[in-house]
């Protein structure tokens, strides 16, 4: 039997984790664009990263995620200024610095870790 790579299992752990907030970030199927504030459907939402460079610490973790439409997310790179502006203002200065900080440590995450990873979010969107 192959054995899975780390890649293949990333993968698999960001399409549910993506599934699952998106989901969660919509109601009766539209989500609001936390850059541009227009209202969107399901299928143009996307879970936008106000850090960039998708590090293991960052990569699927909710606290550097908020749902953004895909022209902010990938047209506007992630529409980054207005993105800083308001997480600082909703996570205060403290946090929004402290998770600067530490965005760019190295995180070892298996195999394993990724498939839990997925194994969660598809729970969690069974729960929706």
């Amino acid at each position: 039997m192959k054995r899975l790579t780390l890649s293949k299992a990333k993968k698999k752990a960001w399409k549910a984790f993506s599934l699952w907030y998106r989901k969660k970030s919509c109601k009766n199927g539209y989500a609001v664009c936390y850059t541009c504030d227009k209202t969107v459907p399901f299928e143009n939402i996307q879970p936008g990263h106000w850090m960039t460079g998708h590090t293991n610490t960052n990569y699927i973790n909710v606290e550097y995620i908020r749902p953004q439409c895909k022209y902010c997310n990938l047209i506007l790179k992630g529409n980054q200024g207005i993105f800083w502006e308001r997480i600082e203002e909703e996570i205060g200065t403290e946090k929004f610095m402290y998770l600067r900080l530490i965005s760019k440590d190295f995180k070892d995450i298996s195999v394993e870790d990724y498939l839990e990873l997925e194994k969660i979010y598809k729970r969690k969107l069974e729960e929706l």
